[in-house]
């Protein structure tokens, strides 16, 4: 076989050519990006830590009797009224109910079971039936004695069942709202009751026991006055004031200084132990008939004889045991 060198001297070179742009191409190819993949789970789980509602203070407020919180369990409170004789008496056990939840909203039910309907009616009312976290409302149970006792004395047995159930934080804003337009420019109505400004220089309106618009961010005072009427008759005057975003209220014009038994004096007590903290031994002082403290800032009384008070560096509200009441500043 005669081979032609010639073409094979050409094809020798036609393939030095072709590896020639190979190489070209390689030399000039782009670095392409490399993603990293990462692939991962999360997951929430409820705890029922999160969710607290308990009770903070506990009193008779009409009537003779005494109502308390276990000392063991703050979630079990109890009452025993007593000197209910003819039809139409009554006595009235109110509570302090906080939703002490971590972020987490609270609905409010009440309910009350009543032994003895032959004598006795017992009606169940909460002021706000649904809580933020942090904020508090107020239950009474009211008893009263719908037939004179001739003979025998008679009892009936009561259970009172509150439901504290949770809710979306945000959506908890409650059947009496902080920011609700009152009905007229000095009297409003939250459930059957009717509350009233009283200082036109604060202007403020609230919910009895539970968080008000502060007069500190309008007004630049961080107490008012509360009252509650009937038909137009105050019939409670309370001092309110904020410590560390709460409202607490002191109720004023109820004279205990000659009773053994003082539910409402120890109640205002309880309150200004709470609102000055787990530290109130160091800055409040129990002289038996009257309970004041005094932190920076600010400072509170209230004393047996129905006065109580707050005040401030530049204001002080104050109800004496008359039902005088005002703030200045």
């Amino acid at each position: 076989m005669k081979i032609d060198f010639k073409n094979k001297k050409k094809l020798q070179i036609m393939i030095f050519v072709l590896i020639g742009v190979i190489t070209l191409g390689v030399g000039y190819a782009a670095i392409s990006a490399i993603n990293l993949v990462i692939n991962g789970n999360a997951t929430g789980s409820p705890s029922q830590n999160s969710f607290s509602v308990v009770f903070k203070s506990a009193s008779v407020t009409t009537g003779t009797g005494t109502a308390t919180i276990d000392n063991q369990d703050s979630t079990v409170a109890y009452f025993d009224v007593s000197g209910l004789s003819k039809a139409g008496d009554t006595a009235v056990a109110t509570y302090t109910i906080k939703n002490e939840s971590n972020g987490v909203g609270a609905s409010i039910d009440l309910a009350v079971t009543n032994s003895n309907t032959e004598y006795f009616t017992v009606e169940e009312s909460i002021l706000d039936t649904e809580l933020q976290a942090g904020e508090s409302t107020t239950a009474s149970i009211t008893v009263t004695l719908t037939k004179t006792i001739i003979e025998e004395a008679v009892t009936t047995s009561i259970t009172g069942t509150l439901t504290a159930t949770p809710m979306e934080n945000a959506n908890a804003t409650g059947t009496s709202s902080a920011t609700a337009t009152p009905a007229s420019l000095y009297t409003y109505t939250i459930n059957g009751v009717d509350f009233v400004y009283v200082n036109t220089d604060i202007s403020i309106w609230t919910r009895k026991y539970s968080n008000f618009p502060a007069a500190v961010a309008e007004f630049g005072h961080p107490g008012a006055i509360a009252h509650i009427t009937n038909n137009g008759v105050v019939t409670e005057s309370y001092v309110a004031f904020e410590r560390n975003n709460t409202v607490y209220y002191l109720k004023g014009r109820i004279n205990e200084s000659n009773e053994s038994s003082k539910p409402v004096y120890e109640a205002n007590v309880a309150t200004l132990k709470e609102a000055f903290g787990p530290d109130w031994q160091s800055v409040c002082t129990d002289n038996t008939s009257n309970f004041y403290c005094s932190a920076v800032g600010m400072g509170a009384i209230a004393s047996a004889d129905g006065h109580v008070h707050a005040h401030g560096d530049d204001w002080i509200c104050s109800v004496n045991n008359t039902g005088d009441a005002g703030c200045s500043s």
